[in-house]
């Protein structure tokens, strides 16, 4: 079970991710910062934040072998924060709470609906080596807290906070982790195991239901389900055949 009694703080690193993967920290280390100054985002592309206003999250987990959940995992981490989002907005603002939708967009992000304006809240970022014949995964999770950053990624959905103005607490990002890691362990994230439980409820909760698709090496395409290891299944619109998809080297459009 993740504990806070393995939780390092920083003021400022060069990424949290990084920190774990190039350091020698036991399984279960977790390390949040107030800003990275070389914030990592999937595609080489930077992560931005928000001084006081980004929660920014690493765990570093090691295990014997190349978890069978591998793929998966990102879309495991994201329903975790997804659901830990809930919780905290419901507990620290329930008029919002009362007005926002949360969705997963495969393979990495986690999405928030409010006044009919769809904004990317937080993104996953999965990086591993191997080490002393110990697999280590880092799981690296960015959120906006109470303020998107100056310069949006680029994308076609831009970004949006949890908390849609200022309250009391809009600098002081670090207290999620307290509903992050009640969600991670309820889900038994550490285990790395993703169970049909667990695939129901990121389906459930796609964002790309009923979306029609452009994938850049397929083609136009309808989201049809996902498999037991995380990937997606897509419904070619030439052919009308279903063909599994696991490529996160590139970006699928939404029409």
């Amino acid at each position: 079970m993740l504990s806070t009694d393995s939780w390092i703080t920083l003021t400022q690193t060069e990424s949290t991710n990084t920190l774990l993967l190039n350091g020698d920290y036991p399984s279960g280390t977790m390390v949040t910062a107030r800003h990275q100054s070389k914030g990592k985002g999937r595609l080489e592309r930077r992560w931005n934040d928000l001084m006081g206003h980004s929660f920014l999250f690493s765990v570093v987990l090691e295990f014997d072998s190349v978890p069978q959940a591998v793929t998966g995992l990102p879309l495991f981490a994201g329903l975790c924060v997804l659901e830990a989002a809930e919780s905290c907005l419901r507990d620290l603002y329930p008029i919002a709470a009362r007005e926002s939708k949360f969705s997963l967009k495969w393979p990495n992000d986690v999405l928030l609906t409010r006044q009919g304006q769809t904004g990317k809240l937080a993104g996953i970022l999965l990086e591993s080596r191997f080490d002393k014949g110990k697999f280590r995964v880092v799981t690296g999770i960015g959120m906006n807290w109470s303020k998107t950053p100056y310069k949006p990624n680029q994308s076609q959905i831009q970004p949006i906070a949890l908390f849609p103005e200022e309250f009391p607490q809009d600098q002081e990002p670090e207290q999620f982790i307290g509903w992050l890691i009640q969600s991670l362990n309820r889900n038994f994230y550490s285990e790395a195991i993703f169970t049909a439980d667990i695939k129901q409820r990121i389906e459930e909760r796609s964002y790309l239901i009923g979306k029609k698709l452009n994938v850049p090496s397929l083609g136009k395409a309808e989201y049809a389900g996902l498999t037991n290891q995380g990937a997606i299944q897509l419904r070619l619109e030439s052919g009308n055949r279903v063909v599994e998809y696991d490529r996160t080297d590139e970006e699928i459009e939404i029409l």
